[in-house]
């Protein structure tokens, strides 16, 4: 497969853009899980445009967009689809009440 990225007739869709963008990352020795960790990121960008329902073009892509996807970050669940989510944890005394700002309160971290 041959992806020419700077010809400006052809509207390149961002699925192969991530992919040609592994194979960079390969060709630079990049470790797998990095190559990974990149690829999974890209992936749920366009993963978010799809949903969206604009199109899968690079030519779409403007900085609204981009920081429409941070504030979305953002606000999402941070382990989304992850098998363990962690549980919402609240911070008390030992006997029970919540802190008070002095220094001598000792803080057990209790999950809900």
């Amino acid at each position: 497969m041959t992806t020419h990225v700077n010809t400006p007739e052809k509207a390149h869709k961002l699925s192969q853009l991530i992919e040609y963008y592994e194979v960079c990352n390969r060709a630079e020795g990049k470790s797998p899980k990095t190559i990974s960790w990149y690829s999974a990121n890209l992936k749920s960008f366009r993963n978010y445009v799809k949903s969206r329902h604009l199109p899968d073009s690079l030519d779409h892509i403007d900085t609204k967009l981009l920081r429409e996807y941070v504030l979305y970050l953002m606000k999402r669940t941070r382990y989304n689809g992850h098998p363990y989510t962690p549980a919402k944890q609240t911070t008390f005394t030992q006997n029970g009440s919540m802190p008070r700002e002095s220094p001598q309160g000792i803080r057990i971290l209790v999950i809900r």
